[in-house]
């Protein structure tokens, strides 16, 4: 039986967001080239591969937090535990912490105060809660 409500997305508004959403991924990736190579070390690639491993919570958490996207006619990226994950899920993983981590850790390196990471944790905060509903309350 599934406990989750059943709603579609059309493939017109899918494909516009993997659109949108691959592109701010392939900012992303150009951002941690050009960190790794100002920097001359490869972390900042490997925080990009890890972010692109990430999805794979994606389906836990939305089973424990009974969350769900809309299955009928999704492009499907990952699916297990019942959640199905759609393919701008993945590009939106590869950008939201691919751009923060080598952000953070470059100021950290040069040396911030704690009153100057509180900003920079405040100005995350107010980009996620404003980014975030905008996904989680579609229906």
């Amino acid at each position: 039986m599934n406990s989750y409500p059943v709603f579609s997305i059309s493939s017109a508004a899918q494909t516009t967001s993997e659109l949108l959403f691959g592109g701010a991924a392939a900012l992303a990736l150009l951002y941690c080239v050009f960190v790794a190579r100002r920097q001359r070390a490869l972390w900042p690639l490997f925080v990009f591969g890890g972010s692109m491993l990430l999805v794979s919570y994606e389906p836990f958490n939305n089973f424990l937090g009974h969350c769900a996207y809309p299955t009928p006619g999704q492009h499907t990226f990952l699916s297990y535990l019942g959640q199905h994950v759609p393919v701008s899920t993945w590009f939106i993983y590869m950008f939201y912490f691919s751009v923060a981590v080598p952000f953070v850790m470059q100021r950290l390196e040069q040396g911030i105060t704690a009153r100057q990471l509180a900003r920079y944790y405040g100005v995350a905060v107010v980009i996620c809660a404003a980014f975030e509903p905008v996904f989680a309350n579609v229906h």
